[in-house]
């Protein structure tokens, strides 16, 4: 019964980056919550005030996993804004994922990167409340959808316009301009800086939100102030709200701190990937670089210049494109920035030499040792030669690294462009000339831009595809569409031309080909998977699963197998299951009239051939309803003669009903059991040791293990729960004609020998569920095997397997220190098993 929670918990996970994954957490969690609270209650009705510390445990996980799924909203008490030297990596809740690494880079590896400051969370805490913006955005966001651009862009516009619109507090005000004042004093009073985004989870793995927020370049004092609310409000950008609600992060948990920077005059800049992030083993530092500001390179408005260094020493460019440079981006005298045409003689140089292609690929790899995964950085070079690190966020690389294939017969009608984000897939292709176009874009549409600007990520959950003239790996928008699995290729020249909008296009954006039509070819390859690393969502989700899903309360005899030890609502389930049972059939064995309070006429024995002490117990629809249920029994009973009618106690295979115990039984009266297998001194010195050593197998003591085997059943229900001397068997299995709701859960555990031949025996069984087609979980001699989603013919087949399994494999751990005759047995295993599923009967002939 415990494997039905959690067998459809797992079955309903959504896809990693589904929409609002934390809402669908919410209620699942509400759902098994209930499921196990409900069989909670149920024991405490069966046993008044014996389990009263099981509530508090459930009580005391719920409230753990509350925290999770609720955090404490960020409040306004704290420091409003703090130094860059006072900052550090263990800092992002505070200023944000991108000021936090900024201060680390600068104050514990001594990198070159601006001073400047920070407007904490607590600052924009302060601000938020002051206007209202929480209710505003629950009623704005409460239900929007990514999929509907209009109502996206409306809601956020609201948004922005009342941030815009705000004043900021006094006391935050005066504590950015005394900061301000600082950086006047270390640089000049005529000091430019800029004002950049540091959202709490912004540049954390799997969540980047690169391109996402508003960054500000050469502001000077009488805009600060303006510079520092506009990137409060690009928190409610299109793009940035539709890759929250992906990643299942909640829009009135969003937190915005700001960094404020010296503006640096870059001479050039760029991007740089301590790996590359689709070939990860490629032992090569990824360079991106144009003249003047990085913006060039990370907007993708432009070509520009790729250089490979090697991460051997001595370092060396090994690889160099460059790119004919016709624009980049400088600041202006006064303020702000301005794109300028680049000299003839300069468009076509390379905008880095070899030396200081080195030096930002040494700086990258510097920063990759440190923090123990590759980086993504944003630098610049000025006049002074010095690398200045402007960013530095964790890099995404593929976990499927793509074979090399041959592209279809059929001519390209696009190619020669550069993979952005690998995979294919097939649309109809949609040009966007101008931003009113973006509102149009329909869903599974290729989307053909000429520059890969990062607004373009709002519209990355709708599209098959995305194709663009200009761009680079190392952008924004690249490295969006790779976080979210979204094929892409930049670089495609006069791609606007050469498609025709509505004609459906297959994109091998492994290949960087474009082929008109669908391609089934190129589409019939596995897809590679997104590269969402730890999502919000997957954090969360991966949170609280722990505090619901491992099973640590294994063993019912165990003296830890009580109330307070358990650590999760599976053991929760666990608990209740096994002393349910317990409660159930004590209480049936006792006085008839106990029997009737507690309803367990359904109790019976089996009477079959070759049947153990195997009692029944029907929850409803597993045996056949009986015309006669009554039988007098006559005694004496102090010289006189007595009768009383009592219900019947046994049953008869030939009533049951259960499809699913009849399937578990066919298996277990397959072959008959040969009896233990021959034991060596060793093998017979091991067992001796565990039955004198193990209180449970005292016979004086009542043990559990003399205890009978129960089937507990339904129509399309079994649950058998069986001792075998020393071992512990559970079998349960749901089988219905939906699929998705069926699963079989076959746990084992115990034996006769140490703990090597036993942990060996259960990977035999192991081995032999896992060619069938179970999933395997083993932990020492624990064995827990799970098969689901199968049809009702090959699920019984499944139960079979398990029932034949479970009577011949018993005490197969006293023969586990020989190889031979491990061998022997598992041949004979495999061989039985390969008939049951074909369907014949087995012979009975010992193995070798």
């Amino acid at each position: 019964m415990c494997g039905t929670v959690w067998g459809h918990f797992c079955q309903t996970l959504p896809e990693p980056i589904a929409e609002d994954v934390l809402a669908w957490l919410d209620s699942q969690t509400v759902r098994i919550g209930r499921d196990v609270f409900t069989m909670l209650q149920a024991l405490q009705a069966m046993a008044p005030k014996q389990y009263s510390a099981l509530t508090e445990r459930f009580r005391d996980i719920y409230r753990d996993i509350n925290a999770t799924l609720r955090p404490a909203f960020v409040s306004p008490d704290g420091p409003l804004t703090l130094r860059i030297s006072e900052m550090n990596s263990g800092m992002g809740g505070v200023v944000g994922g991108k000021m936090a690494q900024l201060g680390e880079l600068r104050n514990q590896l001594l990198f070159n990167v601006p001073p400047g400051f920070a407007v904490t969370v607590h600052g924009f805490a302060l601000f938020r409340d002051a206007i209202g913006l929480t209710d505003l955005v629950a009623m704005e966001c409460g239900n929007l959808s990514p999929s509907n651009p209009q109502e996206l862009h409306a809601a956020c516009t609201r948004i922005r316009k009342t941030i815009m619109a705000a004043t900021l507090p006094d006391e935050l005000e005066e504590a950015i301009w005394k900061q301000f004042a600082r950086l006047q004093s270390l640089k000049g009073k005529d000091v430019a800086v800029a004002v950049r985004s540091s959202a709490v989870g912004e540049d954390a793995p799997g969540a980047s939100f690169a391109g996402q927020f508003r960054t500000l370049l050469n502001v000077r004092e009488h805009a600060l102030i303006d510079a520092i609310r506009e990137v409060m409000a690009s928190l409610w950008s299109p793009a940035a709200v539709s890759y929250r609600k992906r990643l299942g992060m909640r829009e009135t948990e969003a937190v915005m701190a700001v960094g404020v920077l010296t503006q640096e005059n870059a001479v050039c800049g760029g991007v740089a990937y301590s790996r590359h992030p689709l070939d990860p083993g490629l032992d090569a530092v990824t360079i991106a670089a144009n003249w003047g500001l990085p913006k060039s390179v990370v907007d993708g408005a432009v070509p520009t210049d790729h250089f490979m260094v090697s991460r051997f020493t001595p370092m060396r460019v090994v690889e160099r494109r460059v790119a004919i440079k016709q624009r980049k981006f400088i600041c202006l005298p006064e303020e702000g920035v301005c794109r300028l045409e680049v000299n003839p003689e300069d468009a076509a140089r390379p905008s880095l030499d070899d030396a200081q292609a080195i030096k930002v690929a040494h700086a990258a790899m510097r920063m990759e040792e440190y923090y123990g995964h590759p980086v993504d950085i944003e630098w610049c070079i000025g006049a002074s030669n010095t690398v200045t690190v402007l960013q530095c966020r964790p890099l995404e690389v593929a976990r499927d690294v793509q074979t090399q294939h041959l592209p279809p017969s059929i001519p390209p009608l696009l190619h020669q462009g550069r993979t952005a984000s690998p995979g294919a897939a097939c649309g109809p292709a949609f040009i966007i000339q101008k931003e009113a176009d973006m509102l149009q874009f329909p869903e599974g549409a290729v989307l053909v831009a000429e520059t890969a600007s990062p607004r373009y990520a709002a519209l990355l959950p709708k599209a098959a595809a995305v194709l663009t003239e200009h761009g680079s790996l190392t952008g924004h928008l690249a490295n969006v569409a790779r976080e979210m699995g979204v094929p892409a290729v930049f670089g495609l020249e006069d791609a606007r031309t050469r498609v025709h909008p509505g004609k459906e296009l297959t994109v091998d954006a492994d290949l960087a080909m474009v082929f008109p039509g669908r391609v089934r070819q190129v589409l019939a390859r596995p897809t590679p998977r997104p590269m969402l690393g730890q999502t919000p969502g997957r954090t969360a989700m991966r949170a609280v699963l722990e505090k619901i899903d491992p099973l640590t309360m294994v063993d019912p005899h165990a003296p830890s197998f009580r109330s307070a030890s358990c650590k999760t609502w599976h053991d929760i389930t666990r608990f209740c299951h096994e002393k349910i049972v317990m409660e159930l059939f004590e209480q049936a064995e006792s006085l008839d009239q106990k029997m009737d309070d507690c309803d367990m006429r359904e109790c019976r024995r089996l009477v079959a051939e070759n049947a153990m002490q195997f009692w029944v117990l029907d929850l409803g629809g597993g045996v056949k309803p009986r015309s006669e249920e009554l039988e007098v029994v006559e005694g004496v009973y102090m010289g006189r003669k007595i009768s009383r009618t009592i219900v019947k106690k046994i049953v008869t295979l030939e009533e049951i009903v259960c499809e699913p115990m009849q399937a578990v039984w066919r298996g277990m009266m397959a072959k008959p059991w040969e009896g233990p297998p021959p034991i060596d001194s060793r093998g017979l010195m091991s067992v001796f040791m565990q039955a004198t050593t193990n209180p449970m197998l005292d016979v004086s003591r009542g043990s559990p293990m003399q205890n009978k085997n129960y089937f507990i059943i339904s129509k399309d229900f079994v649950c058998l729960q069986s001792r075998f001397g020393f071992h512990f068997l559970t079998v349960e299995a749901l089988v219905t004609p939906d699929p998705s709701n069926a699963y079989a859960l076959f746990r084992f555990r115990g034996g006769a020998a140490d703990l090597e031949r036993r942990a060996t025996r259960a990977r035999l069984v192991g081995d032999l569920l896992a060619d069938q087609g179970f999933a395997i979980d083993l932990l020492d001699d624990a064995l827990n095997a799970k098969a689901d989603s199968l049809p009702p013919d090959k699920m019984l087949r499944q139960l079979e397997v398990l029932g034949y399994l479970l009577m011949h494999t018993r005490q197969l751990d006293m023969i586990m220190a020989d190889p031979a005759m491990v061998a022997r047995y598992r041949a004979v295993l495999q061989q039985d098993i390969k008939a049951l599923y074909a369907g014949k009967s087995l012979t009975s002939a010992p193995p070798g």
